[in-house]
């Protein structure tokens, strides 16, 4: 796995599929902010297509810099509007083992 960050409190992880090649990889956005929490938001086959458009990359931005900035009592308000229950935020000091040891989570 490859992490590269590209801004804004987004990154973009670059993960192998094994045997693969480079159109056999995945890429997947994270909003993140490190020794806090991390968003995924959006995961995509390399063979599928090429990268995000800027438009895409700017809403991302937008939305890290309001998901990030959430406190306990408002990510509990988030996640009881309708549609928004599949919500989910992991401590970043599990994305870095996994970006450490190759595995996914």
């Amino acid at each position: 796995m490859f992490v590269i960050c590209i801004g804004g409190g987004v990154i973009k992880q670059r993960i192998a599929h094994k045997g693969g090649g480079r159109f056999g990889e995945f890429r997947k956005f994270v909003l993140f902010r490190r020794g806090e929490l991390a968003f995924f938001v959006y995961g995509f086959a390399k063979s599928d297509r090429a990268n995000l458009r800027r438009s895409e990359l700017a809403t991302f931005r937008l939305l890290a810099g309001e998901y990030l900035a959430l406190d306990g009592t408002r990510w509990r308000r988030l996640r009881a509007l309708p549609g928004c229950d599949r919500l989910f935020a992991v401590p970043t000091r599990l994305i870095i083992e996994a970006s450490a040891t190759g595995r996914l989570i």
